[in-house]
């Protein structure tokens, strides 16, 4: 595929398949340009373990929600079909579903507690409301 996309590439993507062609590609290696995160309570991601965390971020981006805004668990079928594109091995791949599986599972605790304090703080303002007479 590379080679095809390299004899007859799109203008836009010509500079970085030269890139990949001359310094190969590594899916695990840290991106060169690492961005820190400004947000204190943002996760501390070790650089080997950065391309996990990328890819499950590209999950997270496709995630349906269901009712009342909740986040829905990512379907396991969505990241094996990740872990193909990705090219990872039959042990990879074990890793990898059990990791993004058991990130999933704390992504959503954290979601659906959000969505319950913000439930709360609408049920309590709608009592007040309730409480308050009407003008005429």
């Amino acid at each position: 595929v590379l080679k095809y996309h390299l004899k007859h590439p799109q203008k836009k993507h010509r500079d970085w398949l030269e890139k990949v062609k001359t310094e190969g590609h590594n899916r695990r290696a840290p991106p060169k340009e690492v961005v820190e995160e400004k947000d204190p309570s943002a996760p501390q991601v070790l650089p080997e373990a950065a391309w996990i965390w990328r890819l499950f971020g590209t999950l997270n981006a496709q995630r349906p929600n269901g009712s009342n805004n909740a986040p829905v668990p990512l379907a396991i079928s969505e990241v094996y079909a990740l872990s193909e594109i990705e090219e990872l091995d039959k042990a990879e791949t074990r890793w990898f579903l059990e990791v993004v599986m058991k990130l999933d599972r704390v992504y959503l605790e954290d979601a659906y507690q959000k969505l319950a304090k913000e439930q709360e703080k609408r049920n309590k303002g709608k009592a007040k409301q309730g409480h308050q007479p009407r003008r005429r």
